[in-house]
């Protein structure tokens, strides 16, 4: 979990194993989230491969504006994410 303590927290780089899927693991950013409301974060933003289903399930939104959002590769000679 990557925070400013201000008003964002990211949470990314999270796998689950295949043989513990389905025991609601996925949820877990929900609680992340409430545990980090008194403090004041007005945002959690995660980024995953497909458990978009499972994080909408638990009140997680498609960004609205994602083209506002970038990255760069890790190793230049990665292309850019698309």
């Amino acid at each position: 979990m990557v925070t400013d303590h201000v008003t964002s927290a990211w949470r990314s780089d999270v796998h689950v194993d295949r043989s513990a899927r389905g025991l609601g693991l996925g949820t877990r950013p929900a609680a992340v989230r409430d545990h980090l409301a008194p403090t004041g974060i007005r945002r959690l933003m995660l980024a995953d491969d497909d458990a978009h289903g499972v994080h909408e399930s638990v009140g997680f939104k498609p960004l609205r504006n994602p083209e506002t959002c970038g990255s760069t590769p890790s190793d230049p000679s990665d292309p850019a994410p698309s």
